[in-house]
This record gives structure tokens, C-alpha cells and sequence, in this order.
């Protein structure tokens, strides 16, 4: 009796088997003899890539298919392998083809190489498995282009931030997992499907290959704190190395056991389908996965994995870059979706200070502070690339980071000091060996022309199809002039890296041992850091221009054909212009003519502030991005004229929450915008013939928004409109009651994680906190340190700019010294319009700021809120015939303060608007000094005003002088301890204020629960002149409490009212009852907005 694979054959086994044994002996004769039975050359080279590295199984497979499709007689079949043996000159195998016999047609076909499962001895198979883990994936490159100094996982691995989106409102909200090991149990119940199917996205270097192989190696160890502890099977499959016709158990054999013959492929699926709670599967990368989509018929169970129709109850965890995620839709809800985000900013901190330690700790200190001011935060969130940081920083100890003020020169630099490492590497080799060394030139190839091969492969990679190629084959670099020497020398510098099973790393041409080869096909070749791929593609692209090949330059730029592409190429976009002048026009040209063409009208709205925040984050990634390539390319004012047109009639450039980069690339546009009367004399004569042009810019708008007070959220929902419109009805349809539950667990969950939720978000009820946590979420992302506000003053300088927002920006005291003595300078002298918000201003510099607006005639619109105005501010501040809009809210004035303000009003003859909400002083004298000049206010339009210590004397006063000012059309009578008397009092009002158009009252939402509720009597008076007002469109009261009836009451005359377009009412303060609540379901149909 024979045995294989530790079972024993009889029978159709014992033939099997002696199948089985004729197929080991073909050997490199099994396709000609496949050839002689029959088979098509594609039917070949499909059994060629299902088993492309074990001759074995394949000519095994063969014969089995060939015998089961047979229709003739058992002794014709003999007959026929024979004459097949003895064609292909394999005459010594004929005598061992004895008793074949085809199996009956009903007889499920069976392979007798499997082995039987209940022979199959899985403790040896784990072990294999664990070996194979151990010496394989066990280390990682300590320097990604080095090849030698590989060091154990556990050393290198940090623990890269997890994020579990639960889909709510139009952004994920996102909650840190406990640990990188609690992927399959944080947040999810017994018997949650979505637990056991995990799809991680990140960016390419976000750690996705470290924390699978962190995953593979602790199970490998028997590690208990292991997230795959106790777990008998794990299979780790580099995506890379299969396509959409992949089967698992071939796959496991090619890439876990490559030497083993008695395991086989069927015997490996067999017992994942039996024990499904035993395996694990770790697929990583799917990005690279050859297969395109998972929607193809013809596939193998791997894909099958991926959509769940096989291995259903297995865990599997799938990473992949976000941009293939798309290709899950079909089957979206059966994953569970996280996020690798990379580093945070204290892992970067932690890791930089790792690297540099003791006497070294400066290079550190210096390394961070360059990273924060060149806007490369981002990048270095990416692990690989933080190691690139970190070595260039030894290389150069630190000392260059004053000249690499560009992305594109800190590339150069890097490159460079591969090239210098490698030659030094080189030398010292030579040295302490005295053998020859093939030197860093090689077939003439220099650093530079080296760069540019390497960019033919990298852009044709980029743009040479409809999906980018990252790895790439020998073959690849037949567009290279000395194909063999590039990929050697590339590797050698550190430019590529190779598969680490692919060969040994060369590290001469020799290695390579190709001479009369033909270039391997196999794909397990890549540039060494993602970011070195497109500098190299951004080189070749701007070469093409110098070398006159406009038509192929023109055919790569048409690939960028959209404005997610413009955002997804953005770097080689960058590091073209800036290595060629006439490349950068060309460049920003059509970058600007695609976001004319689809983004005009976001681009239109989001620079006068009406863009809905859903889409303000992309449109500001565009307009920073022609602005870097202005900057990284130095136009010196060559592209005004191509700015122009993308701001257009708005003439204003608007950013909200930019980087120190940004801000010397913004503050360089301005430098060179030929807009001083002098520079415009000296550029009438000269300039214009080298192509500079007068920028049309007139208006600059810097926002930083945080979201750490209540303040600061409202100044939010000033700055993005919809958002709040957004949130009350997420609130008012996406949360069912039978869901609220799990609010409770979410909120529970974020408030204990490492995330700071602001404590006016802690204290909000569990659908407003549901509603606006995401909200608060993605500004927080957004938001960067702030940056330095000298990078945009030295660029102002040469302007002429006719407004000025900084809102909540943070400067140095030194540069609101400068700002200051600009405007004292006439460098402002046309400005209509300035705001300075949230800018922790104390009352001396404001004191100082209001001395030098005399300098300022023409301003229309002051704006100072959240700054610190004292008596000093007030009695500097000088007559502005012009002024019209003055907002000086949240100020912390000083009740005397302002009245001796409003006294001095009548310096003001055109104003329309006087907003002094927020001021906690505000008292009855402050009301009484402001009812003195409504006589006088003929002008005004809008009068807003927070009540905090206003009594009811007071208010009464108030109410009598309304009249005076009979244009009034905004009234805001806010943040009252007594809002039943506001509404009472206002009512009384409402008929000497005919053009009436928006009114809000509210009380303070830490007393109004106490308060007294609105009289029957005091909303009757009130609904009964409110209808009076024929232009009224919005009504507003917070923080107010009514009985249900005459809340009802309010709903149905807001109803009928004639102009009414929204009643804001705060949902907490809902009266209670079955009646309102089907009352407020119509109504948010119609008018009504349930506010947090």
C-alpha cells in the first residue's frame, strides 16, 4: 500500500496515486506533453499562474483534468499518454502508465494529494506557519533604504492611532480604539458580525504592513497580550503577489510554506471551511492586488473572501490605501471600517525624541520645529516618512533646514545625501577590504541622470493607467536607457527597494545576475518611500519641457484631467514647477482652468463665506495647492495674471486654519503682487516684459477656527453656513429611539478616551452630543499650531489691500507691533473693512490699535470681538465718518467702558450696525446710554445686545425708546437671566419697529432652567403684533421655557404668518407631551428648527 500526505490509497486512490507520482517525474517536459494531450497554450498559462512555484501540483492537475474530461475508453486513455510520453521524448515514464481509468461521471472528482482532515495534522501545520512568521517577517529595515541594520518588529513598532467611524450625520464620527490588539472586540456586541471583517485604510506608509506583521509575529511568540492569542491557524498574504483568479490555499503554499510537498492547497481550504473559528486571514495591501475590483465573475475564492460569500465566519482583516475602498461598496456594511492614521502629534514628538537622545537632543528639538513650520506634519504622521526626516537630519545634522523653506528643495537635499551616504558606503567597503567596488558611476549614469530614468518608470506609473502602479517588474525599466544599471544602482542608493524574497538586495551589477536573461515579469520592485516615486516622476516631467518633448509633456498633463487628481498628484505637480519655469506655467495654467471649469462656483462661494462646510475642506486643499506650486516654483509675480483669474470679481483669498507653510507661500504671493504705487511705476517700464502682472487681490481673510469654547462654535456656525441646519436634522431624523442606546455607549466611550471633548460638547444632551461631536471632530483634524503671522506681514507690505480679517489668529506681540505700525504707515490707507477676532489681544494693544486707525479714513467695518477693549481703546479710538458697522462682542468691557462708547456714537454718522453682545457687564446703564442715542440713530439697521445684568426696570426703558429707531431690522436681546420679561417687553415694541426682518431673543443656558415660564398672556400680546410685522423671516427664541399650549400656540402663528421662513426653538426646552411632539414632527417639515 502507498501512502501520500499520511493517508493510504486503494482502489481509484491507488491509481490516484500513481497519478500522483507520474506527475512528479515530468519535470520541464509537462507543458509539451500537455501540449500532445490537448491542451491550448492559454489553457498552459493559466495552470502556470495557478501554480506558478510548484511543478508538482501542477502537472498533477493537469493529467486530473485531462483524465476527467476524457470521453474515451479507459484503455484509449492509456494509449493516448502514452503516445503524449513518447512525442514529447519522456519514453522512460511509458511503462509506469499502467492501470488509468476514467471516474464515473456522477463520481465527485476526488485528489488524492489532499490527504484526508482527519489525518491532517494541524499542530504541525500552525507550527510551519509560526516558523515561517518568525524567520520572515520578524524584521523590518531600521532605514528604509538601507539594506543591512534590520532590527525585530517589537523595536520598531509604535502604536499607530486606530479610528472606528460609525457613520453619523455627513461625517463619520470617530472613536479612538483602547489598543491596536482591540480591532475585533471594542465597540461591538456579541455576535456582531461586522467584528469578525475588518477593512483598515490608510495612507500609503501609514503603518499598515508594520501593524499586520505586529499582529503575525505576536502570534508567531505565543505572545498573551497577542490580539491573535489562542488562535491555531493565521494566514498573512501580501496582496501584491495575487490577482482576482487567486485561490487561498495555492496562495498560502507560494508565500507561508514555499518548500512544503506534503501540505497541499485543497487540504488547506478544507480545513478553514471545517474550523472557520480556528483561522485567521491578514490580507495586506489590497491596493496592490492585481485583480481590479471585485465584481468579476470569473475569479478565485480569495475574491470570494473579500465580497463574503466563502469563509464567512472567519475573521479576516483587509488593509488597503482609502482610495480603493470604493471597490468594498457592494459589501461596505458587512466590514468594520478603521482608519490608521499614522502618527499623532505626540508620536511624532515621542519618536523623533526616541531617535535623538542626550547630546543629540537638539537635532530633535530643531527637526520638529522645521516640521511644524514647513507644514510637514502631515507628511511626517507617515512612519516611513519620519524615519526619512530623521536620517536626513543626522546626515546633515540639522543644519540645512534654513535653506529647505521648500518641499521640493528638502527632496533634493535627501536625494542628495542618499547619493553622498552611498558613496561614502562604498569607500569605507573598499577601504577595509581592498576589493574593487563598482563605483557610484556606473555606464555613465549620473545622480542626475539616475533621478530621470528612474522618473520615466515612476510617471509612467503614476499616469500610464487608469490605476496608479506602485510596484513595478524588471520589465518595467525597459523604458530605461540602461535598464539593469538603473534598477542596480537604485537600489544600491537606496532610491528603490526590492521584494526581501525576490533575491538578495545587489549591491553591484554583477548581483543582479541577468547577463542573457530576459527581465523578470514579476512585480517586486518599488521606490523606497512614495514621496520619492513622484519627486522622481515630477523631475522627468519638467525634463520632457527642457528637452523640447512638449507633446508627450502635454499627454501626461491631460492625465490630470479633474480635481481629485489635481489633489492626488498634487506633488509631482510640485516638484515639476519648481525645476522649471516655463513647466510651472504650464502646470498651474490647466490646474486652474479644471478648477474653473469644476470648482468655479464652490471656489466663487467659499471665498465669500457661503460655501456649505461639507465642501470647504476640498475646495481650500485647491487653492493652497496652486498656491505651494506659486511658491515652490518662485513665479516672483510671472502668475498673477493666472491668479486673477482664478479669484475673479471676489478679488479676496480666503483660507481658514493654514499652516506656517501656507502662510509663507500666501505671504510670497503678496510680496510679489506689484500693487504699491511704486512698484507699479517701476513695473510700467521693465517688468511687464518678463511676464509680471498687477495681482488683483484686494481682500485677504485668515481664519483659524478652534472649537474649545462655546464662543468659538458659534463663531464656527458663522463662518460655515448649513452647518447648523445640518446638525438640527441629523437630530430631528437620523437618530431613532431604539438607537439612543447606543448614543449612550458611544459618548461614554469618547469622554473616557485620550480625546478632550470641550465641556460646552460634555454637557449637551446625548442627540445634540451625537450630533455635533463629528462636527467638532473634523475641525479639530483640521486644525493646525498657529502659525506665524510675520510669514504674511512681509509679503503685505507690498499690497494694497482694502480689507483684513484675522480671525482667531494668534500672533507673537512683536508682529501686532508691526501690523500696527503698517497701518500707521498708510501702508492700509484704502482699507473699508477690518476684523480682528479671537486674537487674545489684551486692552493695551488694542488702546494701541485704535490710536493708528486714524490712518484709515475710508473703513466702513470695524470688527474686534473676542479681544480686550478697555476705557483706553474708547478714548483712542478717532472719528471714522465712514464707519458703518462697528462689532465689538465678547470684549470684556467694562460697563463704564461702554457707555462712555455708546455716548460717543454720533463720531460715527453712517452707522448701521452696533453689535455688543457678550460683554457680561452689560447692565441698565449700559442700556440707558444706548436708548439716549436711538434718537439720534436714524441709520441704524441692526442693534444686537446681550442682557446679562439688565433688569426689568431696564428693560422697560428700553421697550419705550425702541420706537426711536423705527429702521431697525435686526434686533438681537440676548443672554437674559429674565427672557420671559424680554418676550414680554419686546412685544410691546414690536409695532414701532415695522421693518422688522429678524429678531432673537434667548436666556443663559446655566439659569434659564430655573427661570419662569412665558405667561398664556404674554404669548398671546406677542404672537398678535408678530403677525403685524409683514417682513419678518426669522425668529429666534433660546433658552426660553413656555407650557406646551401656548408653545402650540407659537407654532401655529408662525404658520400662518405671512413672510415667516424659520422659528428657532432650543430642543431641550421643549415642553413635554404627546401633542407638541407630533406638533414639532409637522412643523421642522415646514419652519420650525429644533436648535442643540
Amino acid at each position: 500500500m502507498a501512502e501520500h500526505g499520511g493517508q493510504q490509497a486503494s482502489g481509484d486512490g491507488e491509481r490516484g496515486y500513481a497519478l500522483w507520482q507520474l506527475a512528479g517525474e515530468l519535470g520541464i517536459s509537462w507543458k509539451l506533453i500537455g501540449r500532445h494531450l490537448g491542451y491550448s497554450e492559454a489553457k498552459l498559462e493559466n495552470l502556470l499562474l495557478d501554480y506558478p512555484s510548484h511543478a508538482h501540483e501542477r502537472a498533477y492537475h493537469m493529467l486530473l483534468r485531462w483524465k476527467k474530461n476524457a470521453s474515451a475508453a479507459p484503455s484509449m486513455l492509456v494509449e493516448q499518454l502514452r503516445g503524449a510520453l513518447q512525442k514529447a521524448e519522456r519514453g522512460d515514464l511509458v511503462a509506469s502508465v499502467t492501470d488509468i481509468t476514467v471516474q464515473n461521471s456522477d463520481e465527485p472528482l476526488r485528489d488524492v494529494s489532499l490527504g484526508s482532515n482527519s489525518s491532517f495534522d494541524k499542530v504541525t501545520f500552525c507550527g510551519k506557519l509560526k516558523k515561517f512568521v518568525r524567520l520572515k517577517m520578524s524584521k523590518l529595515p531600521l532605514v528604509p533604504w538601507m539594506t543591512t541594520g534590520c532590527i525585530n518588529v517589537d523595536q520598531v513598532f509604535t502604536n499607530v492611532q486606530l479610528l472606528i467611524s460609525i457613520m453619523n450625520a455627513y461625517f463619520p464620527m470617530k472613536i479612538p480604539l483602547k489598543s491596536h490588539n482591540a480591532i475585533f472586540t471594542d465597540l461591538t456586541e456579541e455576535g456582531d458580525y461586522c467584528g469578525t471583517r475588518i477593512l483598515m485604510r490608510g495612507r500609503t506608509g501609514s503603518g499598515k504592513t508594520t501593524l499586520l506583521t505586529k499582529y503575525a509575529y505576536d502570534w508567531s511568540t505565543d505572545k498573551s497580550e497577542a490580539l491573535l492569542h489562542g488562535v491555531p491557524v493565521v494566514l498573512v498574504l501580501p496582496m501584491r503577489k495575487l490577482d482576482h483568479r487567486s485561490n487561498l490555499g495555492q496562495a498560502v503554499l507560494e508565500h507561508m510554506l514555499p518548500n512544503e510537498n506534503r501540505i497541499t492547497a485543497p487540504v488547506i481550504e478544507q480545513f478553514c471551511e471545517d474550523h472557520p473559528d480556528e483561522v485567521v486571514v491578514l490580507f495586506d495591501g489590497y491596493d496592490e492586488f492585481k485583480g481590479k475590483g471585485l465584481d468579476q465573475e470569473d475569479c478565485g475564492n480569495i475574491v470570494r473572501i473579500l465580497r463574503g460569500e466563502w469563509l464567512t465566519e472567519c475573521r479576516v482583516v483587509v488593509t488597503t490605501r482609502p482610495a480603493r475602498v470604493a471597490d468594498f461598496e457592494a459589501d461596505y456594511e458587512s466590514y468594520r471600517h478603521l482608519e490608521i492614521t499614522g502618527f499623532t502629534p505626540k508620536d511624532i514628538e515621542d519618536y523623533v525624541h526616541k531617535v535623538f537622545r542626550g547630546k543629540n537632543k537638539p537635532l530633535g528639538d530643531r527637526l520638529l520645529v522645521y516640521l511644524e513650520e514647513n507644514q510637514l506634519n502631515e507628511l511626517a504622521s507617515i512612519p516611513l516618512m519620519l524615519t526619512a526626516f530623521c536620517q536626513l537630519t543626522k546626515w546633515t545634522d540639522g543644519k540645512d533646514f534654513a535653506e529647505l523653506n521648500t518641499i521640493s528643495k528638502l527632496f533634493d537635499r535627501l536625494i542628495e545625501c542618499m547619493f553622498i551616504h552611498d558613496a561614502s558606503k562604498m569607500a569605507k567597503k573598499k577601504s577595509s577590504s581592498g576589493v574593487i567596488v563598482t563605483p557610484i558611476v556606473l555606464g555613465s549614469l549620473q545622480q542626475e541622470s539616475l533621478v530621470l530614468e528612474l522618473g520615466k518608470v515612476a510617471l509612467e506609473g503614476f499616469f500610464g493607467d487608469a490605476e496608479e502602479e506602485l510596484i513595478f517588474s524588471e520589465e518595467d525599466f525597459s523604458r530605461c536607457s540602461h535598464r539593469f544599471q538603473v534598477i542596480e544602482q537604485g537600489l544600491r542608493v537606496g532610491l528603490l527597494s526590492r521584494d526581501g524574497e525576490s533575491s538578495m538586495q545587489p549591491q553591484n551589477y554583477e548581483d543582479l545576475g541577468m547577463d542573457g536573461q530576459r527581465p523578470s515579469t514579476k512585480r517586486d520592485i518599488s521606490f523606497v518611500l512614495k514621496s520619492i516615486q513622484e519627486k522622481c516622476a515630477g523631475r522627468y516631467l519638467a525634463h520632457l519641457l527642457e528637452c523640447g518633448e512638449e507633446e508627450r509633456f502635454t499627454t501626461y498633463l491631460q492625465k490630470v484631467d479633474n480635481d481629485q487628481r489635481v489633489l492626488d498628484y498634487t506633488n509631482i505637480l510640485i516638484f515639476a514647477s519648481a525645476d522649471n519655469k516655463k513647466a510651472a506655467r504650464r502646470i498651474l495654467s490647466h490646474v486652474i482652468d479644471i478648477l474653473r471649469d469644476t470648482q468655479g462656483q464652490n471656489i466663487s462661494q467659499y471665498l465669500r463665506g457661503k460655501l456649505h462646510f461639507e465642501h470647504c475642506q476640498k475646495t481650500q486643499r485647491l487653492i493652497e495647492t496652486c498656491l505651494q506650486l506659486n511658491f515652490e516654483s518662485k513665479g516672483k509675480g510671472r502668475f498673477n495674471d493666472l491668479f486673477n483669474s482664478l479669484f475673479g470679481d471676489s478679488c479676496c483669498v480666503r483660507l481658514v486654519g493654514i499652516s506656517s507653510y501656507m502662510a509663507k507661500a500666501l505671504g510670497y504671493l503678496f510680496a510679489y503682487s506689484c500693487q504699491r504705487q511704486s512698484c507699479q511705476e517701476s513695473i510700467s517700464r521693465s517688468s511687464l516684459e518678463d511676464g509680471r502682472h498687477t495681482l488683483s487681490l484686494r481682500s485677504l481673510q485668515l481664519i483659524c477656527i478652534k472649537l474649545e469654547s462655546s464662543t468659538q462654535f458659534r463663531e464656527f456656525l458663522n463662518c460655515y453656513p448649513g452647518t447648523e441646519e445640518a446638525i438640527s436634522s441629523f437630530m430631528g431624523n437620523s437618530v431613532k429611539p431604539e438607537s439612543q442606546g447606543d448614543l449612550v455607549t458611544i459618548r461614554k466611550k469618547l469622554q473616557t478616551s485620550e480625546q478632550s471633548i470641550p465641556s460646552y460638547l460634555g454637557n449637551r444632551p446625548d442627540l445634540t452630543f451625537a450630533a455635533v461631536v463629528p462636527i467638532w471632530q473634523e475641525v479639530s483634524k483640521q486644525q493646525l499650531q498657529d502659525f506665524s503671522l510675520g510669514f504674511v506681514l512681509s509679503g503685505l507690505k507690498e499690497c494694497a489691500l482694502e480689507e483684513v480679517v484675522l480671525n482667531g489668529v494668534n500672533a507673537e506681540p512683536k508682529y501686532w507691533v508691526a501690523l500696527f505700525k503698517m497701518i500707521q504707515d498708510g501702508v492700509f490707507v484704502q482699507m473699508t473693512k477690518m476684523t480682528l477676532s479671537l486674537n487674545d489681544l489684551t486692552s493695551d494693544q488694542t488702546s494701541q490699535l485704535a490710536a493708528v486707525l486714524v490712518a484709515t479714513p475710508n473703513l466702513k467695518y470695524l470688527k474686534l470681538a473676542g479681544n480686550e477693549l478697555g476705557e483706553g481703546f474708547v478714548r483712542n479710538l478717532p472719528h471714522l465718518p465712514q464707519l458703518e458697522n462697528v462689532i465689538l462682542d465678547k470684549s470684556k468691557m467694562s460697563s463704564k467702558a461702554m457707555v462712555e462708547f455708546t455716548k460717543n456714537l454720533e463720531q460715527y454718522p453712517c452707522l448701521k450696525k452696533l453689535d455688543l453682545r457678550r460683554n457680561e457687564n452689560t447692565d441698565d446703564e449700559v442700556i440707558h446710554s444706548v436708548c439716549d442715542t436711538l434718537g439720534d440713530g436714524k441709520t441704524w439697521k441692526e442693534l444686537r445686545l446681550s442682557l446679562y445684568k439688565v433688569s426689568e426696570a431696564g428693560l422697560d426703558h428700553f421697550q419705550g425708546s425702541m420706537g426711536l429707531a423705527e429702521a431697525l431690522t435686526h434686533v438681537n436681546l440676548v443672554h437674559s437671566p429674565i427672557p420671559d420679561k424680554v418676550i414680554q417687553y419686546c412685544a410691546k415694541a414690536l409695532a414701532s419697529l415695522p421693518r422688522l426682518e429678524d429678531l432673537r431673543i434667548s436666556g443663559i443656558p446655566s439659569t434659564s432652567q430655573e427661570g419662569s415660564l412665558c405667561t398664556q398672556q404674554t404669548v398671546k400680546d406677542f404672537t398678535t403684533e408678530m403677525y403685524n410685522l409683514q417682513h419678518l423671516r426669522f425668529l429666534s427664541f433660546l433658552y426660553t421655557k413656555m407650557f406646551s399650549r401656548d408653545f402650540i400656540t407659537m407654532l401655529n402663528s408662525c404658520r400662518d404668518h405671512p413672510s415667516l421662513k424659520t422659528f428657532r426653538f432650543s430642543r431641550p426646552y421643549l415642553p413635554s407631551g404627546e401633542d407638541v411632539e407630533e406638533a414639532c414632527k409637522e412643523a421642522e417639515k415646514e419652519f420650525l428648527q429644533l436648535w442643540v
